[in-house]
């Protein structure tokens, strides 16, 4: 199962995808796709569920990068918390 640890957060503090959707400002089909890894979520909304889900930042690794995750994403080496905030979209 894709983001396991993030769906379990989901459910711990939302109850449903679909309320953590609503509080994102997406529909729930796009969530659904994300977690499923249709969809990559973007670096802000990485950023706003770490908020929503009230865990920090440096946390974001391990809610969105793990190795269960990790066939959806490229090349993690580099990635870092800085990498993430110099986004451009931020």
């Amino acid at each position: 199962m894709k983001f396991k640890r993030l769906r379990g957060k989901i459910k711990e503090v939302f109850g449903t995808q679909e309320n953590f959707a609503v509080a994102m400002g997406l529909s729930s089909f796009s969530i659904s796709q994300k977690l499923n890894g249709v969809t990559q979520f973007t670096r802000i909304e990485m950023l706003t569920a770490s908020v929503l889900l009230g865990f920090p930042v440096d946390l974001i690794i391990y809610y969105f990068f793990s190795e269960e995750n990790s066939e959806t994403h490229n090349d993690l080496s580099d990635f870092s918390l800085e990498s993430l905030l110099e986004s451009d979209n931020i």
